[in-house]
């Protein structure tokens, strides 16, 4: 027989189970509603943490489009890149801005070096030692032939500290980075509490040190992401877009997180989410808009919320959401969010690091968050590409005019999207007006 006492530690045990089911049940909060928590380098353990980005183009069918430039314009000037090989372009899909974090208690040397077997690294910075296994340009030196490229990109790398020439500062060091202007998004990724590194070479007959918070590269690969996605159809109205997508998890990329799916059409925006990606099945979503701004700051405080399960620390994931936050959650279009598994990522991109030094401790505790951002277009927005193309040709100027400034605000994704057009006609002429306009900004 159960007692008063046993029965109200009975009731009370049940309303705890019931609280836990719901906050599990429920989606990650925005940031500023977290509970504050160790979120943060704990002083003394030597850490790596990296993130960055893979980016597709899909056509509503499905088929991932090719064509993604590795000529950036929202690079600073310091950054290197391979500058023999102007209008380099990619498979799919392209590497954005991966970034490595170093916590250490002490002052020390270190190598890393990153493996991109179905890729082309096309930028980084601090110098490397070594880029590509292909003779590219590094310090301004070819150091062996290059040889021609192919359409496909393999055997791509890069490696810092090779000559012992990588140096992680003491923490709270201070030295020179390089400025950038106040609304540059490179900003964001220093925001964080990570040591300072410095590489020091020889440059011609001087010494040249480079300093940042952080190592960055960037690249061009020719491999499948973890999850087919089809959009089937879009509606939109005023306060609500109504789209069907097709998910096809690929088997060999394990389970699949957090996947967001972002809308931002005329001004107004919103995002479905789920958790956890369910099997091969097709979605019918309801995203309610609201105006760009009020539903960017929602958004973006549930994908740090995410980006710190994954990992990251509070001010990692925060500097993550910054830097993409104008393309990923404002720029206009249908995209696809996701957490990549770390298999994928260590797959795709072994990485090794040096020991640390005998006083920091005996081994790196590393995180790596990766995100798969796929640019979605819907047999809706395929019909008004095919429209526009067409109309660059037209005889009515105004219509021509209209085209060409439609045309011009395609950005980066412009090759892409020429290449579903021709698919969709049919006809390779077809597309010969769009490839001679200008190209709009990046975004």
């Amino acid at each position: 027989m159960v007692g008063p006492a046993s029965l109200r530690r009975l009731v009370a045990r049940g309303a705890a189970l019931a609280a836990l089911a719901a906050l599990l049940a429920a989606p990650p909060a925005p940031a500023g509603e977290r509970p504050s928590g160790p979120r943060g380098w704990d002083g003394r353990t030597p850490t790596v943490h990296e993130w960055g980005t893979f980016t597709a183009v899909s056509g509503s069918d499905g088929v991932v489009l090719e064509g993604l430039s590795h000529e950036e314009r929202d690079l600073p000037d310091f950054v290197h890149d391979l500058r023999d090989r102007r209008g380099l372009t990619g498979v799919s899909p392209k590497m954005e801005t991966p970034v490595l974090y170093v916590y250490t208690p002490v002052a020390q040397r270190l190598r890393v070096h990153v493996d991109f077997p179905r890729g082309t690294v096309t930028h980084w910075y601090p110098s490397a030692s070594r880029v590509n296994r292909s003779g590219f340009q590094v310090h301004g030196r070819e150091a062996a032939p290059a040889p021609p490229m192919t359409d496909r990109h393999r055997d791509g790398c890069i490696t810092w500290g090779r000559r012992n020439d990588l140096e992680v500062l003491a923490p709270g060091a201070a030295a020179p980075v390089p400025p950038v202007a106040a609304d540059d998004p490179w900003r964001f990724a220093r925001e964080v509490d990570a040591n300072l590194l410095r590489i020091c070479r020889w440059q011609e007959d001087r010494i040249v040190e480079e300093h940042e918070r952080f190592l960055f590269y960037r690249g061009l690969g020719a491999f499948d992401l973890p999850l087919g996605l089809r959009l089937r159809s879009e509606r939109v109205a005023d306060d609500r877009a109504t789209l069907r997508l097709g998910l096809a998890p690929r088997a060999s990329a394990g389970p699949l997180r957090h996947l967001f799916v972002v809308v931002v059409r005329d001004g107004r925006a919103g995002h479905a989410h789920l958790a956890h990606v369910p099997a091969d099945t097709t979605l019918a979503l309801e995203i309610p808009l609201r105006p760009v701004a009020q539903a960017t700051r929602d958004l973006a405080g549930r994908v740090a919320a995410a980006l710190e399960e994954d990992g990251l620390y509070e001010r990692e994931a925060r500097a993550m959401v910054n830097t993409w936050q104008a393309g990923w959650f404002a720029g206009e279009g249908i995209r696809a969010l996701y957490l990549l598994p770390r298999a994928f990522v260590d797959r795709e991109l072994p990485l090794t690091l040096g020991a640390p030094a005998p006083e920091a401790g005996p081994a790196w505790d590393l995180v790596r968050t990766f995100v798969a951002r796929v640019e979605l277009l819907s047999p809706e927005q395929e019909r008004r590409l095919v429209a526009t193309v067409a109309d660059l040709a037209h005889p009515d100027p105004a219509r021509r005019a209209r085209a060409e400034a439609e045309r011009a605000g395609w950005g980066r994704f412009a090759e892409p999207w020429l290449a579903r057009v021709r698919a969709l006609t049919g006809e390779e002429e077809f597309a010969a007006e769009a490839e001679r306009a200008p190209s709009g900004p990046e975004r």
